[in-house]
C-alpha cells in the first residue's frame, strides 16, 4: 500500500509542475527528453523506452534512491506523450 502511495504521489507531482520538457532527437514517441523545473532551475534527462517500469529513467537523486522506478520527472513525461 505505501509503494502504491508513493507512485500516486509522484504522479500527482508530476501533472500539477510546471515542467518544461523538450524531447532530444526525432519525433518520435520513446526516446530521451529534458525536464526542466522552472521553481529549482534544475534539468534533468529523462529516458522513456516503454510505459512499464524498468523501461524508464531519470537522472534525478528521487529516481536513483527510491525503489518505485518512477519520479515526478519520469511521471510528467509519461502524461505528456500519452
Amino acid at each position: 500500500m505505501l509503494r502504491e502511495e508513493q507512485i500516486q504521489l509522484r504522479r500527482q507531482r508530476g501533472a500539477e509542475e510546471k515542467f518544461r520538457i523538450r524531447r532530444l532527437g526525432d519525433d518520435r514517441v520513446f526516446g530521451d527528453y529534458h525536464v526542466n523545473s522552472p521553481g529549482s532551475g534544475r534539468t534533468y534527462r529523462v529516458a522513456i523506452r516503454g510505459f512499464c517500469p524498468g523501461e524508464r529513467y531519470c537522472e534525478c537523486p528521487d529516481f536513483r534512491k527510491n525503489t518505485l522506478e518512477t519520479c515526478k520527472h519520469v511521471e510528467a513525461v509519461v502524461l505528456r506523450i500519452q
